[in-house]
């Protein structure tokens, strides 16, 4: 069922992002250099795993497009400033050790998503730290400055 709705939710990414080109709405700027022309999802997904590991909300923010979506479980938050507030200021100081397994991705000119598996320590104050597990999915979208940003989160927990 997840891979069903991940594959949906990919699906309609694509499909709005080809209507807003068809209708004007969006001009990207072209490409000029070799290594902006696709993702490098490898040093995206780093990025954000360093960033989470040391506590770095802004540079956790600056992955992120200003209109990303987010879905995990019942949360449902929209919006760069809401998601920073939301559930990264809310978990970033009671976490650590975030791994990311990528386990599917796929990229192109304009659109790119990755998908697998994490895990991570919980580290709540005053009380004894826990593991935690689940699947993820980005959806990378390249901006019209050439940089990638994260357009939609699905974090889900197995525990």
């Amino acid at each position: 069922m997840r891979k069903l709705i991940t594959a949906l939710t990919v699906a309609l990414l694509i499909i709005s992002y080809a209507c807003n080109e068809i209708s004007g709405e969006s001009k990207a700027a072209p490409v000029t250099s070799p290594n902006s022309a696709t993702a490098n999802l490898n040093d995206l997904s780093s990025k954000f795993s360093t960033s989470w590991n040391t506590r770095d909300s802004a540079g956790l923010m600056t992955l992120m497009a200003n209109d990303v979506v987010m879905n995990s479980g019942s949360l449902k938050l929209k919006g760069k400033d809401s998601i920073g507030a939301r559930w990264i200021g809310r978990n970033l100081q009671v976490t650590k050790n975030l791994k990311i397994n990528m386990q599917d991705k796929e990229t192109d000119d304009n659109l790119s998503y990755e998908a697998g598996t994490w895990t991570l320590d919980v580290v709540p104050h005053q009380k004894p730290a826990s593991k935690s597990s689940g699947t993820y999915t980005f959806v990378w979208k390249k901006q019209t400055d050439n940089n990638w940003k994260i357009r939609l989160i699905n974090i889900e927990n197995e525990n």
